[in-house]
């Protein structure tokens, strides 16, 4: 008997259809039907009650599908403990990195000392938005992420705050907004921005960022969108426009074609976090972490300090460390 029986079946058991079943699987809903009935056939029975509005269990069925639940449970919890072996056996820590987060001298401080340590393994990086990678973590596809996150998170994953970041404007040096001066909200009103492309992974930072300037009256133009900070960044360049981005993006913009200016009345900030699972203790992974958490302890101290100097705009904060409850 082919597992995928096993699987179709508990498709079309959930779906309450075979058509349904068929979307789930992705597969042809007459393919399905036949392994269907190919097992129907195994066991000498009906397992579904065919009816116009799709499929039911049967008495067997019912019982058959409660023990295949269990089966095929048990045969994934087995492939993912294979699979951690697997990735256990070929030494290798796998870190997720959100787009701003590489731009911070600690992260590859902690790296390069890690890397010199003999019992170090191979570290492997992702680098995409804050709710996949927390997806990846979870899925145990990763170790531990930075990311911005907001709140606590699940049981299971220990969580550091690095620190939290203001969002600024970045002006073309040419822009009329390329003064020496902090800007207003006020001051945006009718300016086409560079904005960070809505998607649905993003929309919570899109909806926040859109509320806090209409509770000043003013409605953002969008002249362009782009899909990473890096983007916006080359595409407020490009046309010698502007744009509101993370104050980190400062460490790595152009400053020559470039001027970032705090936005005084803007109250919204972006939260950089160290999550991992925890239960990677004594490992590779939990070496690195240690690492990690000694060089975001000097990057701290060098925020509160003020010896980051990048950290502030005209004296303002743009970049703080918020005590954590």
């Amino acid at each position: 008997m082919d597992i995928r029986h096993l699987r179709y079946f508990v498709a079309a058991a959930e779906a309450g259809s075979l058509q349904g079943a068929a979307r789930l699987v992705n597969v042809a809903q007459p393919a399905l039907s036949r392994r269907i009935r190919d097992l129907e056939g195994d066991l000498g029975c009906a397992l579904f009650e065919r009816n116009a509005q799709g499929v039911a269990l049967t008495a067997a069925g019912t019982m058959y599908y409660r023990e295949v639940v269990k089966h095929l449970a048990g045969l994934d919890d087995a492939a993912q403990r294979v699979r951690r072996m697997g990735r256990e056996h070929k030494s290798e820590v796998r870190i997720g990195l959100v787009q701003n987060s590489r731009r911070y001298s600690f992260v590859s401080q902690a790296i390069e000392k890690y890397r010199l340590d003999p019992s170090h393994s191979n570290i492997s990086f992702a680098r995409d938005i804050s709710p996949r990678l927390f997806t990846a973590l979870r899925e145990r596809r990763l170790d531990l992420a930075f990311m911005y996150e907001a709140g606590h998170v699940a049981p299971g994953f220990g969580q550091r705050l690095v620190h939290a970041e203001s969002l600024v404007l970045a002006v073309h040096r040419g822009h009329r907004l390329a003064v020496e001066r902090p800007i207003d909200l006020a001051d945006l009103a009718d300016l086409p921005l560079v904005w960070l492309a809505l998607r649905e992974d993003s929309s919570e930072y899109h909806d926040r960022l859109m509320q806090q300037f209409r509770q000043f009256g003013v409605d953002p133009v969008i002249e362009l969108r782009a899909s990473s900070y890096e983007e916006m960044i080359d595409l407020t360049i490009a046309g010698g426009g502007a744009c509101i981005t993370a104050a980190s993006t400062m460490r790595s913009a152009p400053m020559d074609e470039l001027m970032f200016r705090p936005i005084l009345n803007l109250r919204m900030d972006l939260r950089l976090n160290l999550i991992w699972n925890t239960d990677i203790g004594g490992s590779s992974a939990g070496l690195l972490l240690d690492y990690f958490q000694a060089e975001i302890s000097r990057h701290q101290s060098e925020i509160r300090s003020g010896d980051a100097v990048w950290s502030r705009l005209f004296g303002r904060a743009v970049v703080s460390v918020p005590e954590q409850t």
